[in-house]
């Protein structure tokens, strides 16, 4: 499916379904600091809602996972998502994007006992197609939305610092994938 965007790419990334391995431990040992946070649900729809946030602690970037009953946040291990992560719900499952390195994984979450947990971790996409214009070099940026039903990604590219005038990056181009995640080689 393609939206028309001006100055956007019409693509569609097909994803790859690959197994994982992840590990929670409760934590109440520090105050998480949030730097993005995403709602399975509205909490007005009187669903039981899962709230997913990338917690800031010593530097360290953590998925948390939390529920409404819960004491305390569930911290991931086990899987490398380290770094700068954008967070969306999607058709059943928590979708992490690591914003600099092209990496999305999708958590399948299960209700139990005691609220939820996480049944399976797929890393769903790990580069982008060869020759894509990315790959000249420079920088990226990468974020994603949930938009029309779709699951969207947007890369930036930026082209190399110029320390000359002290400006920050020039945006060189901006594509927008819908991201195809029923696709299972």
């Amino acid at each position: 499916m393609c939206y028309n965007f001006s100055a956007y790419s019409h693509k569609t990334l097909r994803v790859i379904n690959g197994f994982g391995e992840v590990h929670f431990t409760a934590n109440d040992l520090y105050t998480m600091s949030f730097c993005k946070v995403a709602l399975s649900a509205s909490p007005d729809s009187g669903s039981k809602y899962i709230v997913a946030a990338s917690s800031d602690h010593k530097g360290a970037l953590e998925l948390a996972l939390w529920q409404l009953g819960m004491m305390l946040w569930h911290v991931c291990s086990g899987v490398d998502i380290d770094g700068p992560k954008d967070l969306a719900f999607y058709q059943g499952k928590l979708y992490v994007l690591l914003r600099h390195k092209i990496r999305l994984f999708a958590f399948v979450l299960e209700e139990d006992d005691c609220g939820f947990m996480v049944s399976r971790v797929e890393c769903c996409l790990t580069e982008l197609p060869r020759h894509h214009p990315f790959q000249e070099g420079g920088a990226i940026s990468c974020n994603m939305v949930v938009w029309r039903g779709e699951l969207l990604l947007i890369i930036r590219h930026y082209g190399h610092y110029d320390s000359s005038c002290h400006r920050k990056r020039k945006v060189l181009k901006v594509k927008v994938f819908a991201v195809d995640v029923i696709t299972n080689p």
